[in-house]
């Protein structure tokens, strides 16, 4: 973060923190799913797991420009569907052969993660891996996690089966359309429904269905149809819209299906694309999906305040994500990559000496944080803080937004990053902080054309903290992704 705060200054300064749950009911944001046959609904739970690819979609989005992110290379054509998987040799280590080549591995290197799904009868092969030996063909050598294991083969390979390479790397996001742009460049697209059979527990680093129903009627696979989104509907404490999509089951056999999930479709800028996992959810009990049965699944979407209150002094801080957020969420979910989201979400403004952005004339520090002195409580409705204090040079003054690194916990089974921003108290009078804002670039195109607030939270007076003149205050919002 470039700022003119001294190390002497930094060190000791008196900071507040302010979570944002991404996978918590009444917190943040979340999901619920509904599960019909036929019609008839079958099952309805709170699904909660996002995993950590949301959480650096969400971080890449929010910071802008390059950093080192893990993100799936390649593996999957948005046109055509095809499996690209055409072996998987029943030894050790096991060999993946590649059924179409051009650029399904052309960014990986030997120890990069692959995920394989659906392969049948030489089922070990499918899971997290380690691809090791990548050929000039695009075929690979199976290892587990650490890297010098090689999976065992358990079966003969009998069909079915398609990757995603997984490689840490700077990448940056960029517009939709714009394919003129250097490899390492990636557009954002739309969410897919989707359903598989195994029942592992739900780990943060998933990053697909650990064994998905591929499209197709032969063994193991479900015709999908039907995809769509509803409106997005809004009331004082929450904002909502779902997904939905039916799978057909002309496989000849009964399918269990055990798992369900959520991904994200992205292309790279020679126009192929993949799918990366956003949630993964288990059924405590596999649902068996009879031959010519159709199961419709639903995932609603949802941003919920906590707690929900008319009265922030008696029931307590309160806040969360507005519905301009669920709204760029409803957007990325329903778009097609070309409509792109380069500037999404963008709240890393520069500092507020550098105040003004060429291209849009925005000013640095409405970007980020931003701070006020109304507790009055918080609806998923408000557009802006309710008595916001500007930037000025003999008032509060705000140094740039910044966006740390994701961090994954794989004990706890959570990601996290957070955004904050210093602030400093030049006047000659105490400032009492009663209200926080999270505030982004409104647009996807390639500049700023405005600015929207996507979290606010109301401080309890328990909460409220006041920064003396002369004082520095450091302010954070932690975003925490659970599975």
């Amino acid at each position: 973060m470039k700022t003119n705060v001294s190390n002497s200054q930094l060190k000791g300064m008196k900071s507040t923190n302010i979570p944002l749950r991404v996978g918590s009911h009444k917190g943040g944001l979340d999901l619920w799913v509904r599960m019909k046959i036929d019609g008839e609904t079958v099952s309805e739970f709170p699904g909660h797991s996002f995993v950590s690819q949301f959480a650096y979609d969400l971080h890449a989005l929010m910071h802008g420009g390059e950093a080192e992110r893990q993100v799936a290379l390649i593996g999957y054509n948005l046109n055509n569907n095809y499996k690209i998987i055409d072996a998987a040799s029943n030894a050790s280590p096991i060999r993946i052969g590649v059924l179409v080549f051009s650029q399904a591995l052309n960014n990986t290197q030997n120890g990069d993660l692959v995920w394989v799904y659906g392969v049948r009868g030489n089922t070990a092969a499918n899971g997290l891996r380690v691809a090791q030996n990548v050929g000039a063909n695009g075929d690979f050598d199976l290892y587990e996690l650490d890297g010098v294991t090689p999976v065992v083969g358990n079966g003969a390979y009998s069909g079915g089966g398609a990757f995603n390479a997984i490689g840490k790397r700077n990448w940056s996001f960029n517009r939709g359309g714009n394919h003129s742009a250097p490899v390492n460049q990636a557009e954002f697209g739309y969410w897919e429904l989707v359903v598989g059979t195994d029942n592992d527990p739900v780990s943060i680093n998933d990053f697909g269905l650990h064994n998905r129903c591929a499209p197709g009627n032969n063994e193991g696979e479900l015709t999908p149809s039907g995809r769509s989104i509803t409106a997005q509907t809004t009331d004082k404490p929450s904002s909502k819209f779902s997904i939905l999509t039916s799978y057909t089951n002309n496989s000849g056999a009964s399918i269990d299906v055990a798992e369900i999930g959520l991904t994200r479709c992205v292309r790279n800028v020679t126009n192929e694309g993949y799918q990366s996992l956003i949630a993964r959810d288990v059924l405590d009990v596999p649902l068996s999906l009879p031959v010519g049965k159709t199961l419709s699944v639903e995932y609603e979407v949802i941003t919920e305040l906590q707690p929900d209150t008319q009265d922030t002094d008696l029931d307590g801080t309160n806040g969360g994500f507005t519905e301009r957020f669920l709204n760029r969420m409803r957007i990325m979910a329903s778009n097609s990559p070309q409509d792109g989201y380069m500037n999404f979400l963008n709240v890393a403004g520069p500092s507020a000496e550098l105040s003004s952005n060429e291209r849009s004339n925005r000013k640095g520090w409405e970007l980020g944080i931003r701070l006020g002195t109304d507790n009055t409580y918080v609806s998923t409705t408000n557009t802006e803080l309710i008595a916001q204090i500007d930037h000025s040079k003999d008032g509060l003054y705000y140094y740039g937004s910044n966006v740390e690194d994701v961090i994954i916990d794989e004990a706890n089974n959570k990601a996290t990053f957070e955004v904050n921003r210093i602030f400093e108290n030049r006047s000659a009078a105490p400032i009492t902080i009663k209200e926080v804002g999270l505030f982004g670039n409104n647009s996807g195109e390639a500049q700023f054309n405005g600015v929207y607030m996507y979290a606010r939270t109301a401080l309890a007076p328990a909460d409220q903290f006041t920064i003396q003149p002369g004082e520095f205050r450091i302010v954070r919002y932690t975003l925490e992704f659970i599975a």
